[in-house]
Protein backbone atom coordinates (compact mmCIF):
# COMPACT_ATOMS: atom_id res chain seq x y z
CA UNK A 1 0.00 0.00 0.00
CA UNK A 2 1.35 3.43 -0.90
CA UNK A 3 1.89 6.00 1.99
CA UNK A 4 -0.31 8.36 0.53
CA UNK A 5 -3.18 5.69 0.89
CA UNK A 6 -2.01 5.10 3.77
CA UNK A 7 -2.39 8.87 4.81
CA UNK A 8 -5.59 8.86 3.13
CA UNK A 9 -7.14 6.15 5.68
CA UNK A 10 -5.65 7.78 8.38
CA UNK A 11 -7.14 10.82 7.90
CA UNK A 12 -10.55 9.28 6.96
CA UNK A 13 -10.31 7.49 10.60
CA UNK A 14 -9.29 10.30 12.19
CA UNK A 15 -12.55 13.01 10.83
CA UNK A 16 -14.58 10.23 12.49
CA UNK A 17 -12.95 10.51 15.68
CA UNK A 18 -12.92 13.21 18.52
CA UNK A 19 -9.34 14.94 19.32
CA UNK A 20 -9.32 12.16 21.94
CA UNK A 21 -10.70 8.94 20.09
CA UNK A 22 -12.70 6.40 22.88
CA UNK A 23 -11.46 3.37 22.74
CA UNK A 24 -13.39 0.94 20.98
CA UNK A 25 -12.31 -2.28 18.65
CA UNK A 26 -11.01 -1.28 15.48
CA UNK A 27 -11.55 -4.93 13.95
CA UNK A 28 -13.85 -8.18 14.78
CA UNK A 29 -13.29 -10.78 17.02
CA UNK A 30 -11.28 -12.82 14.97
CA UNK A 31 -9.17 -10.72 13.52
CA UNK A 32 -7.99 -10.04 17.07
CA UNK A 33 -7.39 -13.44 17.77
CA UNK A 34 -5.40 -13.66 14.75
CA UNK A 35 -3.02 -10.17 15.79
CA UNK A 36 -2.54 -11.81 19.26
CA UNK A 37 -0.95 -14.74 17.64
CA UNK A 38 1.20 -12.98 15.40
CA UNK A 39 2.30 -10.53 18.21
CA UNK A 40 3.32 -13.89 20.07
CA UNK A 41 5.17 -15.32 17.05
CA UNK A 42 6.68 -11.77 16.64
CA UNK A 43 7.76 -11.57 20.63
CA UNK A 44 9.20 -14.68 19.87
CA UNK A 45 11.46 -13.35 17.60
CA UNK A 46 12.40 -10.22 19.14
CA UNK A 47 13.60 -12.41 22.17
CA UNK A 48 15.96 -14.38 19.50
CA UNK A 49 17.73 -11.27 18.17
CA UNK A 50 20.71 -9.69 19.86
CA UNK A 51 19.11 -6.49 20.16
CA UNK A 52 19.62 -5.21 24.21
CA UNK A 53 17.21 -5.72 26.62
CA UNK A 54 16.05 -2.01 26.69
CA UNK A 55 15.58 -2.30 23.07
CA UNK A 56 13.99 -5.67 23.38
CA UNK A 57 11.77 -4.03 25.92
CA UNK A 58 10.48 -0.83 23.70
CA UNK A 59 9.87 -3.19 20.19
CA UNK A 60 7.61 -5.44 22.64
CA UNK A 61 5.28 -2.55 24.72
CA UNK A 62 5.04 -0.72 21.48
CA UNK A 63 3.73 -3.65 19.64
CA UNK A 64 1.52 -4.60 22.34
CA UNK A 65 0.46 -0.79 22.80
CA UNK A 66 -0.52 -1.37 18.61
CA UNK A 67 -2.65 -4.47 19.17
CA UNK A 68 -4.30 -3.07 22.61
CA UNK A 69 -5.46 0.06 20.34
CA UNK A 70 -6.76 -2.84 17.90
CA UNK A 71 -8.60 -4.49 20.72
CA UNK A 72 -9.81 -1.26 21.88
CA UNK A 73 -8.50 -1.03 25.20
CA UNK A 74 -5.81 1.51 24.44
CA UNK A 75 -5.75 5.34 23.54
CA UNK A 76 -2.42 6.89 22.52
CA UNK A 77 -1.56 9.50 25.04
CA UNK A 78 -3.48 7.48 28.04
CA UNK A 79 -2.67 6.48 31.16
CA UNK A 80 -3.14 2.78 32.26
CA UNK A 81 -5.78 2.40 34.96
CA UNK A 82 -6.13 -0.51 37.00
CA UNK A 83 -8.36 -3.12 35.10
CA UNK A 84 -6.88 -1.45 31.44
CA UNK A 85 -9.07 1.21 31.18
CA UNK A 86 -7.17 3.96 29.62
CA UNK A 87 -7.34 8.19 30.65
CA UNK A 88 -6.15 10.41 28.32
CA UNK A 89 -2.71 12.54 28.97
CA UNK A 90 -3.96 16.20 28.69
CA UNK A 91 -0.25 17.91 29.94
CA UNK A 92 0.53 18.46 26.73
Amino acid sequence: MRSDSICELLSLHLDNQNIYPSAKMKTDIQNVSVINDLLLIYKSEIELTTMKPLTKKMYTEHAQNFVRWISGDFVPGSRLKTGHSAEVNNQD
